[in-house]
């Protein structure tokens, strides 16, 4: 419920949240887990470390309030990975709860179109989110898990044709959105995506991205062209000088979590900003040096995850679409945290956790990321 709902009613998202909690605190005392076997769950012991250092950084924050708040948030994100994780039991209910999720990324893609239209969000779609960076994340996650479902040789043509719809609508709102860092990992995850499908994808890519230029706004392809611009992203690089002089005052344990607003602010006067626009920025300047190893050797992890998956599953039997749209939708995603850091956002970063959990789940039966066996000592 709380993935499902957020988009709409950002209420349920923590309704769904306590309540799956609570489910999963009940799974944990009927089962008798003890916390060794918790932390034998793959990738649950580095979300434990980027706890533990988060939790260190409150003792030196110049902010303790705006640290609590952001430490919460990776409090509920390694507790929805473990709870996430204790859900999938097969590739059948990931599928089944991907298409849930698709008719609610219908109805918002759908919504950002209408609201574009109509011109209801000053030029660029929004739908049921308060910024348009949020509704690209949010696409960018699901395009490439909509085209892999679309190309599962295991489903019904209905549901192919249902992801086939999400793929164009959704789309269609991403590029209405104006957000350029969705933009590249969407279209880096789509070309990879067709080579290891089927390179006759990349002629139907090549065909789009010659038809597009003539069928949308100038405004798009302003946006688009201004990419490579210095002069357009003189903000962005700005950001990132400031960013890095903070780094360098503050190299060893950096400001301290959920920080970098204020600190910010000290820098340039009272200009605010919630975050640094890029993933390794952002953990080295709020955690220092133990944060930007952990976010190196956690993105190396999945990365080693993702190959192993992508080197076990043939593409055009059953899994295989499944897998090539869950690898290139965190792709995707991580190419855009060069550029933005949505995953700031509780819901985001639950879906985004979601994906990993679901990665973890595919590459289970090879080694060595064999997944617990329900016959593992568990019990204290």
């Amino acid at each position: 419920m709380a993935l499902v709902s957020f988009p709409f009613i950002n209420a349920l998202f923590y309704l769904g949240f306590l309540m799956a909690l609570i489910s999963w605190i009940l799974i944990i005392i009927k089962k008798n887990y003890s916390i060794a076997y918790i932390m034998k769950i793959p990738l649950a012991r580095e979300l434990a470390i980027l706890l533990l250092i988060s939790t260190i950084t409150l003792f030196y924050v110049s902010d303790l309030s705006y640290g609590v708040r952001y430490w919460s948030m990776i409090l509920q994100a390694f507790l929805s990975y473990l709870m996430i994780y204790e859900v999938i039991d097969s590739k059948e209910l990931i599928m089944k709860f991907k298409y849930i999720l698709l008719i609610a990324v219908l109805l918002v893609a759908s919504y950002g179109i209408y609201g574009y239209l109509v011109g209801m969000n000053k030029d660029r779609a929004i739908s049921f989110f308060t910024n348009p960076n949020y509704l690209s994340v949010y696409l960018l996650i699901f395009i490439p898990i909509s085209l892999g479902l679309a190309a599962e040789e295991s489903l019904s043509k209905g549901k192919r044709f249902l992801s086939v719809i999400v793929f164009i609508v959704s789309s269609i709102a991403l590029v209405m959105t104006l957000s350029r860092g969705a933009w590249l990992g969407t279209i880096v995850a789509l070309v990879l995506f067709a080579i290891l499908k089927d390179k006759r994808f990349l002629l139907l890519l090549l065909i789009v991205a010659l038809i597009v230029p003539f069928i949308v706004p100038d405004n798009v392809i302003n946006r688009f062209k201004s990419i490579t611009s210095i002069n357009s992203n003189m903000d962005r690089i700005n950001l990132w000088s400031i960013t890095i002089e903070i780094i360098k005052d503050n190299p060893l344990l950096g400001v301290g979590i959920g920080n970098f607003r204020n600190i910010y602010a000290e820098y340039t006067e009272g200009k605010p900003m919630i975050h640094s626009h890029n993933i390794f920025m952002q953990f080295t300047v709020e955690l220092g040096i133990p944060g930007l190893l952990f976010i190196i050797y956690f993105i190396y992890l999945l990365c080693k995850i993702a190959l192993t998956v992508l080197k076990s599953y043939d593409f055009n039997k059953e899994g295989g679409g499944l897998v090539l749209g869950t690898v290139m939708s965190l792709l995707a995603l991580l190419i855009d945290l060069q550029f933005d850091f949505q995953i700031i956002d509780r819901p985001t970063a639950m879906l985004t956790l979601f994906l990993v959990a679901s990665l973890v789940f595919l590459a289970r039966d090879y080694y060595p990321f064999k997944q617990l066996s329900g016959n593992d000592e568990n019990s204290n």
